[in-house]
């Protein structure tokens, strides 16, 4: 699909993640405190994956770029929408915070995770 204007790989690894869910009654709950990782990642444009090297592997096939935004707090965000190993389908967000904190997102209907990643 090549829905990047170059070709690369890139590598992130993670320092810290937390996860949050929807409550039975349709309501998303508070993020959960910060817990300690060292995960690999993988974000392959040439051809269009996403792969988190977590206890579990996580592979995303990005399907769609969905634009980039600028955040409330000066931060910017990408969007692509993605189907993971199991078919569902979900968006990942490459998040640089104003101060340079790299984050990303993989949201689902009912459940979402965040890393807090750095370029190796």
């Amino acid at each position: 699909m090549g829905i990047s204007a170059f070709s690369q790989v890139i590598w992130y690894k993670a320092s810290s993640f937390a996860h949050h869910q929807k409550s039975s009654s349709g309501y998303w709950m508070d993020w959960t405190d910060w817990f300690s990782c060292d995960i690999n990642m993988k974000i392959d444009w040439d051809n269009d994956y996403i792969i988190i090297y977590s206890k579990t592997t996580q592979k995303y096939i990005v399907t769609e770029y969905g634009g980039q935004v600028q955040d409330s707090d000066g931060g910017t965000q990408a969007f692509f929408k993605v189907i993971d190993q199991d078919y569902d389908r979900g968006i990942i967000r490459l998040r640089i915070e104003e101060s340079g904190n790299s984050q990303i997102y993989i949201d689902f209907n009912d459940v979402g995770w965040v890393y807090n990643v750095r370029k190796i």
